[in-house]
This record gives C-alpha cells, structure tokens and sequence, in this order.
C-alpha cells in the first residue's frame, strides 16, 4: 500500500514456469538480486532466522526444537545468566557475514539493539572474506521447484521439464510476481517445511502432514549444569550453513538439503561466496569445553582465542532442567511418578554434540533423538 513502511523497501523480481493443470511452479528464473537474499539466508545464526519467523505470525510452525531453545532464553532473567550482555548475545546472535546481510533490504535484519560493550566491538572477517554479496553481478539463476539453483541457460531448463515429464508445453505459462518482505519470509520458513517452497507461497497451495509415533522409552527431561545448557544455548548463534556442514551435509528437512548442495556447488564455480568448512563464531560465543569443532573470531579477524572470553552464557553453580523439546528452566519439582521413571547418566563428546545438533534441528524431540543409543529397549511382550 502507498506510504506504508513496507511500500519503502524494494521489490524483487520473480519469472515463474507455472504448470496450469497440477497448478504447481516448475521453476523460477531469478536474478543476483534474488538469489543473493535466498544465500542471505545461509548466513544469518538459527537464533535470527527463528526471531525474524516468528515475528512473522502467519509462519508459526517451529524448526525443530530452536523455537523452544530460544524462548527458554527470552523466559530467563538476566542475572541467570554470566553477564547482563549474554542474554542479548543469543537473542540477537552476532555473526561473522553481518555486513552482507545487513545490506540485503529484503531481510530486514532487526539487529539493532542496545548491546553491552563486548557486543558493540566491530571484528573483521578473516583473509579471504569478502565484504562483496553471495553471488557475481550481471547472472541469471534458474531455481527448480524444489530448491536445486543453477546457472540459467536453455539446456538446464529443458533438463528439468524433461526430468519432470512435461512434454506438453501447453499446460505451462509464464507468471512475473512482485516479491515483498513478507513473502521472502515465508519463502525462509518454507525451506524448512516445504517440498515446493515456490508453489506454497505464490500459488497458496498450502499443505501439512503431520505424523506421530508412539514411543516406548522417552527422555522426560535432562538435569545439569552450566557446560550443557551453554552448548545447547550456542546452538542459536550457528548460521544455517554452518548447522549442515557440523551435521554432516546429509540434514534432509524441507529443501534445506538441495539448497545447501547448489550454494556449494556454485561456490566451487567461483560465482558465489563459498561458505567455510570450518564454522567461525565471533569470540564471545566460545565455550569453556567447546564440542562441535567451532573456531571463533578475535576483533582483530585472528582466530587465536584471548584468555577472557570462555567464561560461557550461564551462570555455575545452578542445576538446570532439560526437556526432551530443549525448553530449559531451572530446575523446580517435577510432579511425575517416580515409579515410571528411572535416571541414566550420560556424558557429552562430540559425537553426541554433533547429533544433538542435528538432532535439535530435526525434530522435536531432541534428546529421546540424539540419546536413543543410551536408553534401554523395552523387552517384546510375550504372547500367551
């Protein structure tokens, strides 16, 4: 609408290859403009992405277990934590390609917050960061509908139609859109819920399946102190891209797996910003006894860590519950029958780290997940 803040923020340009008949997107063919926005997306913390997703009403579905783990840290009092600046460090996680996004009008990155002095600090990205955005100027993209992004040119998209079956043409029109910021959100909540994320947000066709399964043996809840709910907290300072590479690069969740795979493939091209092996955090997320290979950022773009900055999110000295979803309290009487339950000890290594990562990201119920190997199996019934 005209004068309202949204009409300031410029509009994308979208060509979709529409199939009338299944009233499915076949394909999008995009611009650096677009594609440098759906890239955009890899770089920004899971703490930002679930902030900016829920602020967006309309896409309430949760990624996993992270809504929760983020609540947990809006729930809690800033002097549960070490200093009045960690609670805002995970709410508003600092990240090392800041300066790219940020400059991605489309996102609309509300990062701009009071932050204590160590949150305020600029550090430089490392040699070889490139301050440039995700892909080379003046080329075009071809996007399939389920999220595979390529180089346009005629022969790809006659690979595609004939890898779909379309030999009819006539069931196909051409359709221009106009993409606000709204949509582009949906387009991020869609590639962790949706099959086709093109066809869900611009022909509105809107579908949801949900399973349940009846579990014998569930985690009800996990007591400890600060090192695991530090681990679990900067879990909301990983960017996307980073969460695929620690996990293995085999996450299959929406297209999350086919989106990763074309960033690293035109990365290898040299036409994007390829995205680091290694996962590098600013340093005030480094952990006392870090688990998941992270490497951190001084100021000075070094990664040599300084002797202040592992003193973790949360204070010692406190016993926090756990829940089989990530919602972490601190620990209050559980009114459960202790006949029902029986308590198991588990250390963490990075193995464990690495699947409760992926785990947390998957599904929600992340530590029955990441543990299953721990608990013991029910024994089988016997029939009379």
């Amino acid at each position: 609408m005209a004068g309202t803040e949204s009409s300031e923020t410029p509009i994308l340009k979208l060509n979709l290859l529409v199939d009338k008949e299944k009233n499915e997107v076949v394909f999008a063919q995009a611009g650096k403009d677009f594609v440098d926005v759906l890239f955009g997306f890899m770089a920004l913390p899971m703490g930002t992405i679930v902030r900016m997703l829920e602020k967006n009403k309309q896409n309430s579905a949760p990624i996993g277990c992270f809504n929760n783990l983020y609540k947990s840290v809006v729930d809690m009092d800033k002097v549960d934590f070490t200093t009045e600046g960690c609670k805002d460090m995970l709410l508003y996680p600092r990240y090392v390609k800041e300066k790219q996004c940020r400059r991605l009008n489309h996102l609309n990155i509300d990062d701009d917050v009071d932050r204590c002095n160590l949150m305020r600090d600029e550090f430089k990205v490392p040699e070889g960061g490139s301050d440039e955005l995700f892909v080379t100027p003046r080329t075009s993209f071809i996007i399939s509908g389920n999220m595979k992004v390529e180089f346009a040119s005629l022969i790809r998209a006659i690979k595609i139609l004939v890898g779909l079956g379309h030999n009819n043409f006539d069931r196909l029109e051409e359709m221009f859109v106009d993409v606000n910021h709204e949509e582009v959100l949906s387009l991020l909540h869609c590639l962790f819920s949706s099959e086709t994320p093109f066809t869900d947000v611009f022909l509105k066709k809107h579908s949801s399946c949900g399973m349940t399964r009846k579990q014998t043996m569930k985690v009800l809840y996990a007591e400890s102190g600060q090192d695991f709910v530090d681990l679990l907290f900067s879990f909301l300072a990983i960017p996307l891209e980073s969460v695929w590479e620690i996990t293995g690069s085999n996450i299959e969740l929406g297209c999350i797996g086919n989106f990763c795979r074309s960033l690293k493939n035109l990365s290898s091209s040299g036409s994007t910003d390829a995205p680091s092996n290694t996962c590098m955090l600013p340093w005030q997320y480094s952990l006392q006894k870090p688990l998941l290979g992270v490497s951190y950022l001084n100021n000075d773009g070094s990664s040599q860590l300084t002797p202040h900055c592992s003193s973790g999110f949360v204070k010692r000295g406190v016993t926090y519950m756990v829940s089989d979803d990530l919602t972490i309290c601190i620990k209050k009487k559980f009114d459960v029958n202790l006949d029902d339950i029986e308590e198991h000890e588990i250390n963490i290594s990075k193995t464990q780290a690495i699947g409760l990562l992926r785990a947390s990201f998957m599904t929600s119920t992340a530590l029955t997940t990441a543990f299953e190997s721990f608990l013991p199996k029910k024994s089988k019934e016997e029939k009379l």
